[in-house]
C-alpha cells in the first residue's frame, strides 16, 4: 500500500505548521505583554480594561491550539509513512535528510505543548482578576510567576 501523500510533502506540511506555531506563539506573547506591563506598573485590571485586552490573547491561544493539533496529526502521519517506507522492500534515498528531523520535530512538539499550557494558565489567571479594582502584592505573585515562565519560553521561540 503506497501512501497517498509523499514523505516530502508530509515533511513540508509539518515544518510549515511548526513555523506557524512559532509565529502565532510570538504574537500571543506580544498580545499578553501590555497586560503584564500594566499589572507590573501597579494599575488595576479594571482600569486597564482587561476584558477588552484579553480578547486577542484568547483568540491567539485558540489559533495556537488549532495549529498544534494539526501539527500533531501531521507529525503522526509523517512517522507512520516513515515506518511504512522503512518496512517496505523499496527504501528510497532519504529525502534531503528529512527523516533525521523527526527527533527535532518531537522536541518542538513538547515545547509548544508546554508553551500552550503555560499561556493558557496565565490567561485563566488574568480572566479571574479582570474585574478587580486593585491587586495586592500577594495577588500579583502567581501572575508574575506564570508570566516569568511564559516569558522564558517565548525567548526560546
Amino acid at each position: 500500500m503506497s501512501p497517498a501523500i509523499s514523505l516530502e510533502e508530509l515533511a513540508e506540511r509539518t515544518i510549515f505548521l511548526l513555523q506557524e506555531m512559532s509565529i502565532t506563539s510570538g504574537v500571543l506573547y506580544d498580545s499578553l505583554l501590555p497586560l503584564m506591563e500594566g499589572i507590573r506598573s501597579g494599575r488595576s485590571p479594571q482600569s486597564l480594561e482587561f476584558e477588552q485586552l484579553l480578547i486577542s490573547p484568547r483568540e491567539y491561544l485558540g489559533a495556537l491550539q488549532e495549529i498544534f493539533s494539526e501539527f500533531e496529526q501531521s507529525l503522526a502521519r509523517f512517522n507512520q509513512v516513515n515506518q511504512e517506507i522503512r518496512g517496505s522492500e523499496k527504501q528510497p534515498k532519504e529525502p534531503g535528510g528529512l527523516l533525521g528531523k523527526i527527533p527535532q520535530l518531537k522536541s518542538e512538539q513538547i515545547f509548544y505543548r508546554e508553551f500552550q499550557e503555560m499561556t493558557s494558565g496565565l490567561i485563566k489567571k488574568l480572566i479571574l482578576i479582570q474585574n478587580e479594582d486593585r491587586l495586592s502584592a500577594l495577588g500579583k505573585m502567581p501572575l508574575e510567576d506564570a508570566w516569568e515562565e511564559v516569558e522564558a519560553m517565548a525567548k526560546k521561540t
